[in-house]
């Protein structure tokens, strides 16, 4: 909506205080454009570019500031929103999947390229330090069965189906011994 500057609701509501009376609102309006579209259907315009950025963390530990904070920091042109999965001293995860991305940030700017140089430089931050964490506080996911499940459900463990089987051989082959007798027991279990 924030994009196209049309959204669900306000169809909804102009459709509740005008109906289809008199000149019909914007959702008859929606539909007669569409019938005289090249493409044969409306197009919503595009008043400027937007992009969703999972954010990544590369370490781990409780956070100290704010990672909302941390990228207004970064004076990002684009930056609109910012939804941090984790607050101030929460457990802050090294990035593997969606359950453990530090968050999402909304980007909007009427150009493209300035888009993309905002992410690059969120992903230059997210390499550097712009989750700062100290180690203090008891750490999620600490127990040698953990380890020992999180090494085999990386990301890089099958990031295609042919490369798979392979990969899944060098996680196996990275296991410490205890974590080789921890997933014995849990399989044999």
């Amino acid at each position: 909506e924030k994009a196209t500057g049309h959204g669900l609701a306000s169809y909804v509501a102009d459709a509740m205080l005008k109906g289809w009376q008199g000149d019909g609102g914007l959702l008859k309006q929606h539909i007669e454009s569409g019938k005289t579209s090249l493409k044969g259907r409306w197009m919503y315009p595009r008043n400027r570019c937007a992009a969703i950025v999972m954010l990544v963390s590369h370490v781990e530990g409780s956070l100290k500031a704010g990672i909302d904070t941390q990228l207004a920091g970064l004076q990002l042109p684009s930056l609109s929103e910012v939804f941090p999965s984790v607050k101030i001293g929460g457990q802050l995860q090294q990035t593997t999947d969606l359950n453990t991305m530090a968050g999402y940030a909304i980007l909007l700017h009427p150009y493209h390229k300035q888009l993309l140089e905002d992410i690059s430089k969120i992903r230059e931050a997210e390499a550097g330090n712009l989750y700062p964490v100290s180690q203090d506080g008891p750490r999620k996911m600490s127990s040698p069965y953990m380890s020992a499940i999180r090494k085999l459900s990386s990301p890089q463990l099958s990031p295609s189906l042919e490369k798979a089987p392979a990969s899944f051989e060098r996680a196996i082959s990275e296991l410490t011994l205890e974590e080789e007798i921890i997933l014995t027991e849990i399989s044999s279990g």
